[in-house]
């Protein structure tokens, strides 16, 4: 008797398995993960918008790094250097700036003896006539401020023929003068004795004051009347008589004040 057998025949290995039964695949499964190209694999091929734990950590890991946000501008203060402190400009600095200001205040403050300062820096001081005698101070006697006293020296320049006076400069001791003749200029002077000392020329041009202009007693008047118990008449130093516009005098006191007066002497104004 012969059985036909029909059916399929499972192929057995040499253990007696059933070939392509495999026992350990769930043991292989959880201890050899599958690896990171195959689950991407995967993970391809499920439905889209599905995120597991494994698709968010792959994702995340393989995600483009975000750009740096721009960073904001820093303020940066500005930086002030101080200026290097200049160096002292010295004693010689200093003299000539004083010499500066002086001449500015000069000029402002004592227009009244224009040309008259020239002949007080340029001329030096010449010996009395008599150098036992001291000199006359203030109105005293033989002060060619007084009235009689000047009058005279007046005459004596008038016949000197040396032209007329462009300024007058009018001490107790001597009378120092500027008198034009066309276009010379002699500077002279003249002392308490009279005597007339001519001490230079030069070019010059102007309105000289006329000789009749002159009022004698203007010059005692203005120191008479311009003095105080602090500046008394004693305390004079000197007088300028300049032509201006109008003719006027100047009183200037050791004391340092100076009065303004008109042809006459007759006080005007203090600075």
């Amino acid at each position: 008797m012969h059985v036909r057998w029909y059916a399929a025949v499972p192929k057995y290995d040499a253990f007696g398995r059933e070939i392509g039964n495999d026992p350990l695949k769930t043991l292989r499964e959880n201890t050899n993960p599958v690896p990171a190209e195959t689950a991407r694999v995967e993970v391809s091929s499920r439905e889209p918008g599905v995120t597991t734990p494994e698709t968010e950590a792959w994702s995340g890991a393989h995600d483009p790094e975000p750009e740096p946000a721009a960073a904001e501008p820093v303020f940066v203060p500005p930086q002030f250097t101080r200026p290097r402190r200049r160096r002292g400009v010295g004693l010689a600095g200093l003299l000539v700036l004083a010499a500066g200001i002086g001449a500015i205040f000069l000029v402002a403050g004592s227009a009244v003896e224009k040309g008259q300062d020239l002949i007080e820096r340029a001329i030096p001081e010449l010996p009395d006539a008599e150098p036992d005698a001291p000199p006359p101070v203030g109105l005293k006697a033989g002060s060619l401020i007084r009235e009689g006293n000047f009058a005279e020296a007046m005459q004596t320049l008038a016949d000197s023929g040396l032209g007329r006076p462009m300024s007058l400069r009018i001490a107790p001791e001597r009378i120092d003068a500027q008198l034009l003749d066309g276009s010379t200029l002699h500077i002279v002077q003249v002392t308490p004795d009279g005597e007339l000392r001519e001490l230079g020329t030069s070019q010059g041009n102007g309105q000289p004051i006329a000789y009749k202009a002159i009022d004698p007693s203007a010059p005692e008047r203005l120191v008479r009347r311009g003095s105080t118990p602090k500046s008394p008449p004693r305390n004079i130093n000197y007088l300028v008589m300049s032509p201006g516009p109008a003719l006027f005098l100047g009183a200037y006191f050791k004391s340092g004040r100076i009065v303004i007066g008109d042809a006459h002497g007759r006080p005007q104004r203090v600075l």
